[in-house]
Formats: C-alpha cells, sequence, structure tokens
C-alpha cells in the first residue's frame, strides 16, 4: 500500500523496526474495508493462535470515521487489548474545534469498549505528525478509569516509534492513586466468607494494596451457583449481568467456561480445584447382620468347606474304638463342626491317624477364632456398611439419577457419543432453577434423597464434612456423602471481568508474581484452606473399612447396644432349637 506522501509506508516500516508485532491495517479500496494481517518473522516451527497487536485505521476524511471505527469494533476475533493508531489524513487543514470534536468522538467510542491504548496521528508532512494520546486520571475514592483529558504531543525526525512506546506502556493507567473497583462476590465458604475475610477476599486486598487500589467488594447472598445466561435479545442474565452494569470484576470459586469465553475474560488461576462425583453414603448393615460381615463370603466358603472336608477325613479315618463318637457322617460333621467354633470336643480323638486331622483342624479353628474374636469389638462399636459406590460404572449400574449445575454438564459435551457414561449425563442431566441452584443445594439433596448422583468441588465437600455441616452429616457425625476418589477434572480458579478490562494485564501480573511466585497464595491457603481447618482427604476412606469418617474409641465399654445383634442370633438359635424339639 503505497500513497503519494509516502507516509503510511514510513510508518509502518518505523513500526516493524520496533518490535515483532502483529499489524492489522483497516482502509477502504473500492468502498469496501478490508483488513490486511502481516506476521513478522514467523516462526514455523511453532503452532498458535495469532491475536492482533497493532490496530492501524487509516482514515482519508470524516466520513469514513463512523463506519471504520463501527467496523473494526465488530471484527471477528477482535482484540481490545491491542495498540490503536488512527491515521488521520487531509485534517491538518482544519480549524482546531473541529479536531477537537472528532478527537472527541473517536476517543468517547474506544473508551466505551474499554480501549485507551489509542495514539490518532494528524501528519502534517513526512517529518513532522501531531500525535494526541489519552491520559486517565485515577482519583482517590472515584472509579478507576472514568476520567481522562486528551493529550497533544509533536514528533519529528522518525522519533514516532520510541515515543509511541513511551506514550503506550508508561503514561496511561498505572497510577491508581488508590481509585476504586467495585467487585462482585459469590458467597462460598472459605473463599468467600464476607466482604472482609475469606482466601479470594485477601488475595483481592493484598493486590490492592501492592497496586494502590481500592476494591469495594458487594457479596451477592443471593446469587445463583449458575453466573447466568445469554438471553435471545444478546443481554446476559444472573450475576455476570454486573459486568454491565455496576461491577467490573467477579469472585468466589469461579473458573473459566467456554460459554461465557467469547465476551469475559479470567485472570491467571490462583488455586486449582478438583471436580469430583459425589453419591449416597452406603447404607448402614442392621446390627443382627453385622456378625456376619466380619468375614466376607469366601472365607465363610472356605469355613464351611473345611468343616465338611474334616467330616470326611473324621469319617474315613476313625478306629474301632472311636466307633460312638463317629459312628456315622454327620456326627462326624458335628464334630468338625464344635472344633471349627471351639467348642471342646469329647471325647478327645484316641487313633493316630484321626488326630492328626483334629490337631490341624483345632489350629485352623484358633486362627480363624482369634482373627475373628479381635475384630468383634471393632465391628461391634463403629458402623459397618453395604458396598460403596467408588467408581462411574458402579454409578451407571445403581441407577442413580444424575444431577447438578448446567455448567457441569458442557464439560461432558466434548463430542465423545460412544461413551455410554457421556451418552446418560447429556440426555438424562437434570438441573434446577438458577434461584436455588447452589453446591449446597445438590449436596443435600445427594444425603436426603439416596437416589441422586451429583458433581461438586472436592474442597467445598470435605470442608462441610469436616465441620459436621447438618447438610452433610447426620445428627450423630457421620456422613451422608460419599467422594468418589477419582476426579473428574482440574479447574484453576481466578477472576472474571469483562473483555477489555484495564486491570487485567496488572492483575495477572501481580497474581504471578507475589501471589503464586513469592508464595504469598500459598499463606493464605494454609490460612483458609490448609489442613488445620479440615482434612481434605478424609472422605476418601477406603470403602472397605466401612466408610468411616468417625467412630467411638476401640477401648470403650460394650453396651446392650452394641451386642444386641449377637443376642438377636442367640434368641433365634434357641427358638430353632425348642421348635426342633416339640416337632
Amino acid at each position: 500500500m503505497t500513497y503519494s506522501d509516502g507516509t503510511e509506508d514510513t510508518l509502518l516500516e518505523g513500526i516493524h523496526k520496533q518490535k515483532d508485532w502483529l499489524v492489522q491495517v483497516t482502509k477502504r479500496r473500492n468502498g469496501d474495508l478490508e483488513p490486511h494481517i502481516y506476521l513478522l518473522h514467523q516462526d514455523d516451527t511453532s503452532n498458535y493462535i495469532l491475536r492482533t497487536q497493532v490496530y492501524i485505521l487509516m482514515i482519508n476524511d470524516k466520513k469514513e470515521l463512523k463506519d471504520e471505527l463501527n467496523y473494526l469494533l465488530a471484527m471477528p476475533y477482535f482484540n481490545p487489548e491491542a495498540q490503536f493508531l488512527v491515521c488521520l489524513y487531509e485534517f491538518s487543514n482544519l480549524n482546531k474545534h473541529v479536531i477537537a470534536n472528532i478527537l472527541k468522538y473517536i476517543f468517547q467510542k474506544l473508551h466505551k469498549e474499554y480501549i485507551l491504548k489509542v495514539l490518532v496521528l494528524i501528519p502534517k508532512n513526512i517529518f513532522s505528525i501531531d500525535l494526541h494520546y489519552m491520559y486517565v486520571q485515577n482519583t482517590f475514592n472515584m472509579p478507576c478509569f472514568n476520567k481522562y483529558e486528551i493529550m497533544i504531543q509533536q514528533c519529528f525526525n522518525g522519533s514516532e516509534g520510541r515515543q509511541m512506546n513511551y506514550l503506550i506502556q508508561q503514561t496511561l493507567w498505572k497510577h491508581y492513586n488508590k481509585c476504586t473497583i467495585k467487585v462482585a462476590a459469590l458467597p462460598y465458604e472459605r473463599f468467600v466468607n464476607d466482604g472482609n475475610s475469606g482466601f479470594e477476599i485477601d488475595i483481592l486486598k493484598e493486590i490492592g494494596n501492592t497496586l494502590n487500589i481500592s476494591f469495594n467488594i458487594n457479596v451477592r447472598q443471593n446469587s445463583s451457583f449458575n453466573l447466568g445466561q445469554k438471553a435471545l435479545n444478546g443481554t446476559w442474565t444472573g450475576l455476570v449481568r454486573s459486568l454491565y452494569n455496576d461491577a467490573q470484576l467477579i469472585i468466589g470459586n469461579i473458573a473459566p467456561d467456554k460459554i461465557y469465553l467469547n465476551e469475559f475474560i479470567f485472570s491467571v488461576g490462583y488455586f486449582s480445584e478438583k471436580i469430583v462425583w459425589a453419591v449416597p453414603i452406603a447404607a448402614q448393615i442392621p446390627r443382627w447382620r453385622v456378625l456376619t460381615m466380619i468375614f466376607s463370603m469366601q472365607i465363610w466358603m472356605i469355613c464351611v468347606a473345611v468343616v465338611f472336608a474334616f467330616g470326611l477325613l473324621f469319617r474315613i479315618s476313625k478306629e474301632y474304638i472311636e466307633y460312638q463318637k463317629f459312628s456315622t457322617f454327620e456326627k462326624c460333621l458335628l464334630a468338625a463342626f464344635e472344633v471349627v467354633i471351639a467348642i471342646p470336643l469329647h471325647p478327645h480323638p484316641v487313633g493316630h491317624i484321626t488326630r492328626i486331622f483334629f490337631i490341624s483342624l483345632a489350629v485352623f479353628a484358633i486362627i480363624m477364632n482369634s482373627v475373628y474374636t479381635s475384630s468383634l469389638v471393632y465391628y461391634l462399636q463403629g458402623p459397618v456398611r453395604e458396598h460403596q459406590i467408588t467408581t462411574t460404572s458402579e454409578i451407571i449400574k445403581s441407577g442413580l439419577i444424575i444431577g447438578g449445575s448446567q455448567k457441569y454438564q458442557h464439560m461432558f459435551n466434548n463430542g465423545d457419543t460412544k461413551n455410554a457414561f457421556t451418552q446418560m449425563i447429556l440426555k438424562n442431566f437434570e438441573f434446577v432453577n438458577n434461584s436455588i441452584d447452589s453446591y449446597t443445594y445438590w449436596l443435600e439433596q445427594v444425603g436426603k434423597n439416596r437416589s441422586l448422583a451429583t458433581i461438586t468441588i472436592k474442597l467445598c465437600a470435605t470442608y462441610l464434612l469436616s465441620t459436621n455441616n447438618p447438610i452433610v452429616t447426620e445428627a450423630n457425625g457421620q456422613p451422608k456423602i460419599f467422594i468418589l476418589p477419582k476426579q473428574i477434572i482440574s479447574q484453576n480458579v481466578g477472576i472474571m471481568m469483562k473483555k477489555g478490562n484495564l486491570l487485567q494485564e496488572d492483575l495477572n501480573v501481580m497474581i504471578q508474581r507475589i501471589i503464586i511466585e513469592a508464595g504469598i497464595g500459598n499463606m493464605f491457603k494454609r490460612r483458609y484452606l490448609g489442613p488445620g481447618q479440615f482434612d481434605e482427604n478424609q472422605s476418601n476412606k477406603n470403602p472397605s473399612q466401612s466408610n468411616r469418617i468417625k467412630h467411638n474409641s476401640p477401648s470403650s465399654k460394650l453396651t446392650t447396644h452394641h451386642v444386641e445383634g449377637a443376642f438377636t442370633i442367640l434368641g433365634l438359635g434357641y427358638l430353632t432349637g425348642v421348635i426342633s424339639f416339640f416337632f
């Protein structure tokens, strides 16, 4: 693109020498706007998405100005963080009042879109350019980025590149002067307890102290767990609507979601949260069945097989003197059973071979009875549960209803239609009205209905369990829910804001250098999320160990309540014996 005076070529050449920039030039050709993209020093070995870093608008007259600005702002993949160079030609001969109105229109138009990296160039000749830029004035206790002035500087003899870089990088909004940023916050315990305490509240305070910014935090107590949806008319509902109305930032355990990425951005993540399944805790086994749960089915089958095997051996190896004791196979089975359950056998076998079998069976009985009785107190004092669901395949087989926040359903909409579990979630996933949608609502439903599985945040669920919150625990401290050990996915928690937010760059720098690299974030984690507050791993006890989170000390005394199962079985045995005697 070459014009008669060569000004554009000189301008682009100066930009190219400064940095490897991606430059997008917009100009009119035959009445149509045509964008041209130039990539300088491309590295063929790298694979990344290109982002325009500099926009240059070539304006020849006042009629083009409005159309070109509107066109540029509506372009796909528009980057509001880029630098804007607006070149006004044939404007130098206009009077100062007209030029002032034009400049005011340009800066107001871009300021509404939170675009402040703007330089307006009015060439005088090939050697001189009037350069107009926006100077933001942040004042104490006033909204940040709300007031600005249009400044002018003249550039001579090829100094444009140095001067533009200085003006854009150094003189815009680096001095906040204790201005105010409004923040909307979701009330997540430990993350946002209230407007003054919480993991994320302390992070904002630290950033505010460093940048000299005052954050005005408004905790939205009645806000939905679902941040909001885009309506058919293009407006947003829910909490994200506040980013267009009265807030500039949103916090509250918020992770990036693809449905928001077209209009909103997220800061660098300062906490990685685990997304997991929560299912009903396995039901407790009745007391009368506890005595049968000490051994697995395999061990009980071994015991039965041993009784029959040694009963047969006693019958085969018996001698004449032992005829009365082992006269029939039934008596041999009874003798083997008496030995296994540690009842004294009288008289003892006297034959050498029979005694060998008897001693072998007695050793087996001693071992099994020792193991059984040593475990008896533990099983009688603590709750014993049915088989616990621990995998996603067991969730499918159990027939549990899948429910939760609608945003979690989007995680499975990845095109994998062959996976049975993914198909079930996409077809049968249940969600509720946004007014009652929250992580506590779904966890409460899991514990209450016992027919529901939900997707939740591990940290929040384990915190509720550790504090015996009635939402997830019984009155006696036993849990209502179980957290599956395997996580679904991990997500980075950050700060949500509208695209083009002027604070994004400084927020990311502060989070990366101070919160992450300097270890300030770890200090806040220990204060609010660390093991001193709760044990994040306690909900992942081995389900085969009764899925206990709490149980009485094994040294405490047994009561009739503990042994009621044993006495029930004893009573049933007596009743059976009496009935057999009469019939």
